[in-house]
Order: C-alpha cells, then sequence, then structure tokens
C-alpha cells in the first residue's frame, strides 16, 4: 500500500508519501532459540526462533518551504523520512532522515543546490540485548550495538550546460552501530567515527 498526495498550494507545492510493507517469508528471531534460551547461552542450541513473515511502515514529506518573489523554484525545500520495522526479527528497528536544500540563493548561480542532511538509525532492541547477553554470558565488555548516524554538507553547481561538481562531505557517528573495531585485540574499542569527503562529477552527452 503506498498513498501519496500532492500538496495543492502553488506557491509551497510538497509531496507526501505513507506506506506499508510485507514479506512473507519466515525470519529468524535476532536473540531467543527455539529452545526459549537466549541465543547467547552457551547451553543454547543456537536454533534461532522464527516469526512468520516481517513488515514495516514508512513515512516520506517533501515540502517547499520558502521561494523567492521571483522565482518560485529558488528557495528553501525540507524533506522529512522514516521508517519502522519489528525489533525481534531485524538488526535495525527503523530510520529517520531529515534535511534542508537551499536553491539559487547564490547571485548569478541560480541553478546551484547546497544541501545539508541528517539520518539516524536505531539498532533495535533486540539486537542490542543480544549484545548484552553475549557480554554477560562470557564475562567480556565488547562495545553494544545502538545506533548509527549521518551528517551530510554537499554543494551542486552546474558549470556547463553539460558538466555538474557536486562536492560532498561525510560525518558518520558509531559506524556499523557502535561495533568492535577488527583491529583491536581486546574487542573493546568501538570503531572511530569517520569523515568522508568527495566529489561527484555528471556528464551530459
Amino acid at each position: 500500500v503506498d498513498y501519496a498526495r500532492k500538496g495543492d498550494a502553488v506557491d509551497l507545492p510538497g509531496t507526501y508519501k505513507f506506506g506499508v510493507w510485507y514479506h512473507t517469508e519466515k525470519f529468524a528471531d535476532v536473540r531467543t532459540g527455539t529452545d526459549g534460551l537466549f541465543l547467547a547461552d552457551p547451553s543454547s542450541n543456537g536454533i534461532a526462533q522464527t516469526h512468520d513473515g516481517n513488515y514495516g511502515l514508512y513515512g516520506v514529506v517533501d515540502q517547499m518551504l520558502w521561494h523567492t518573489a521571483d522565482n518560485k523554484d529558488h528557495g528553501v525545500a525540507g524533506f522529512v523520512r522514516g521508517l519502522w520495522n519489528p525489533s525481534d526479527r531485524n538488526t535495525l528497528d527503523g530510520q529517520i532522515d531529515a534535511g534542508i536544500n537551499v536553491i539559487g540563493m547564490v547571485p548569478g548561480r541560480e541553478e546551484d543546490v547546497f544541501g545539508v542532511a541528517f539520518s539516524y538509525l536505531p539498532v533495535s532492541d533486540h539486537t542490542a540485548a543480544f549484545d548484552r547477553d553475549t557480554n554477560n554470558f562470557n564475562a567480556t565488555n565488547a562495545p553494544v550495538r545502538d545506533y548509527e548516524s549521518q551528517i551530510e554538507v554537499t554543494y551542486q553547481a552546474p558549470i556547463t550546460p553539460w558538466l555538474t561538481v557536486q562536492p560532498d562531505f561525510q560525518y558518520i557517528i558509531h559506524p556499523g552501530g557502535n561495533v568492535a573495531e577488527p583491529r583491536d585485540r581486546g574487542g573493546i574499542k568501538p570503531i572511530d567515527d569517520a569523515a568522508i569527503i568527495g566529489i561527484r562529477l555528471v556528464a551530459k552527452f
């Protein structure tokens, strides 16, 4: 099911989408075994419980927030996206994205787009509980997965009618959801936050 409604306001148009999805396959529980014990328990048979189907809800809002008096294509637009999945059969039980685009606000650069966005992906409660179970049963102190988030700043600039340049900066917090650094022999140091700098070139012929 996917319901979409395009904004009726001519001055500030927007698009809204809300939906649900369902997968009919069987999915393994991320924490509990068929014997009722936690999978991290050495006494467990190691066979995960299964769940009939998997499903989720999602929504998208893409909205023009403001535009200049002389050009309705130049201004500020925002978006918000969110989704949710059940915690017992998914490593991630949701995601939230939000951002702002500023279009044609630099004099003489009417087609340029400056954007800032944020993304948050929470690790499911059952997945985090599995990590805590593992620490408890093995007397370890490994990182417990919690979330991954990302901040992105980008600028898209058409240089010629056929070439567009887009530098991009991303900062990732808790890469992998706060997993252990593979090079850490003790297995207790999480992967450091990461900064990524890139550039995208688009050529049209």
